[in-house]
C-alpha cells in the first residue's frame, strides 16, 4: 500500500489454497497422531530426521518464492527497498521499545522476565518464547 499499488484479491480462492495447504495437512496428522499408534511411534524414532527435513523444506520454500519474486520482474527501485528496510527497522525498534517499557512497568524487579519478554514479543512464534520462559523460572507449563 505505501508504494501505491492496488489490486483484487479473490478470497474464497486464497482461503481455498490455504485450507489445502496448511489446514489439511495439520489435520491428517493430527487424525494419524491419534488413531494410528504405529504412526506415531515411526515419527518418535526419526524425529530428528524429520526435524531435519522441516528445516530443509522451509529453506526450500523460502528459496522458491525469492526466485519466483525475482524472476517475475517488478518495478521496485533501489529507494523502496531502503524505504522497507527502514519502515522495518522503525517498526521493530517501537514494539521492542514498546515491550521493554511495559515489562519493565509489569515485572519490576524481575530482570530475567523482562529481557524475556522483549525475547518473546520480537519473535514471530511463541514456542521458543515459552520453553525460555519455561526454564527461566520453572513453570508448570501445564497449568497454563
Amino acid at each position: 500500500m505505501y508504494l501505491g499499488v492496488q489490486g483484487q484479491i479473490d478470497l474464497g480462492n486464497v482461503f481455498m489454497k490455504l485450507g489445502l495447504k496448511v489446514v489439511l495437512p495439520i489435520a491428517i496428522g493430527q487424525v494419524l497422531q491419534k488413531f494410528v499408534p504405529p504412526a506415531k511411534e515411526f515419527v518418535k524414532r526419526y524425529k530428528k530426521y524429520f526435524k531435519k527435513a522441516q528445516e530443509w523444506c522451509l529453506v526450500f520454500i523460502v528459496y522458491t518464492v525469492f526466485c519466483k519474486t525475482f524472476q517475475s520482474g517488478n518495478d521496485t527501485n533501489v529507494g523502496d527497498i531502503f524505504l522497507m528496510i527502514a519502515l522495518q527497522f522503525v517498526m521493530l525498534t517501537v514494539v521492542m521499545s514498546l515491550a521493554w517499557i511495559l515489562l519493565r512497568i509489569l515485572f519490576r524487579n524481575e530482570p530475567k522476565l523482562q529481557a524475556m519478554g522483549v525475547f518473546g514479543c520480537t519473535h514471530k512464534t511463541g514456542k521458543s518464547a515459552f520453553v525460555l520462559l519455561y526454564h527461566v523460572n520453572s513453570f508448570n507449563m501445564k497449568s497454563w
